[in-house]
């Protein structure tokens, strides 16, 4: 075979395999893959609603609410968070009134200076309570911002987090989180979690929900300034909003340049 019918053969194949691509992308990803829209919520929702049939003072095995989660989170990483592919993020249990979710570390890798490893950490009582479906999947892309955030840059940046005592702190540290779970779509799914979470945790612990995480209200206040100023969310990632008022005062983002010059 001499080179030039060699070259022909190289070129048609080439043609082939792009047209090829060109009608079944491989790497293309479908609404169905992400696991935060229909129908995958609607999977979801059957699959709380079935846990939910035991009483609610009986928490769903720990085995059982990882083996529900983890999926779930692997699937949010792959359609939400390309970013985390390659960090290791795992899903583990733990047990509190007034807690369902938060994000952890290993401290051990951390100080041995080996490979970060990120937990998402569930409480078994959730599935029990009949949670919306949505609302788990925001919040699962809450903890997976955290996580975002923590595996970027130097390590040393997470001694920061030792500031969590500060409640004021807390405050901002999960309100960002909110801000970026708005920006990547959870908006809904957020409102619907704290609509879920003020009915089933105990009444003294509501303030504190509302204080530390964005309230429904002020969920929809953020949307509606986003939908005439989307460049806000990058004011509001820095200068993060402790209340509606605060939300409502944000100032234009033509009057960006005045407030910086001001500060």
């Amino acid at each position: 075979m001499n080179k030039s019918h060699i070259k022909r053969t190289l070129l048609l194949g080439a043609v082939v395999a792009l047209a090829a691509l060109a009608t079944h992308p491989v790497a293309a990803q479908s609404a169905s893959d992400d696991p935060c829209v229909a129908p995958a919520l609607l999977e979801k929702q059957a699959v709380f609603a079935k846990e939910a049939g035991s009483p609610p003072s009986t928490p769903v095995s720990v085995p059982r609410t990882a083996a529900l989660t983890s999926p779930l989170v692997q699937q949010l990483i792959v359609a939400r968070f390309p970013e985390l592919t390659r960090k290791q993020v795992r899903v583990r249990t733990f047990n509190s009134d007034y807690d369902f979710f938060r994000t952890r570390f290993s401290y051990s890798r951390f100080f041995l200076f080996r490979r970060m490893r990120y937990f998402v950490e569930v409480n078994p009582r959730l599935l029990s309570l009949s949670p919306p479906s949505d609302g788990v999947c925001a919040i699962l892309g809450h903890e997976l911002t955290h996580i975002s955030s923590m595996s970027h840059g130097n390590r040393l940046r997470l001694f920061g987090l030792v500031r969590l005592a500060s409640g004021k702190y807390t405050t901002v540290f999960e309100r960002r989180a909110d801000l970026e779970a708005i920006r990547r779509g959870f908006a809904p799914g957020l409102k619907a979690y704290r609509q879920w979470i003020y009915a089933n945790i105990p009444a003294e612990k509501v303030a504190r929900k509302k204080r530390d995480y964005f309230t429904p209200e002020e969920i929809d206040a953020l949307l509606s300034r986003l939908k005439q100023d989307p460049a806000l969310m990058d004011f509001w990632i820095r200068h993060v909003p402790l209340n509606e008022q605060q939300i409502m005062a944000a100032p234009g983002s033509g009057n960006f340049g005045k407030r910086r010059s001001s500060e």
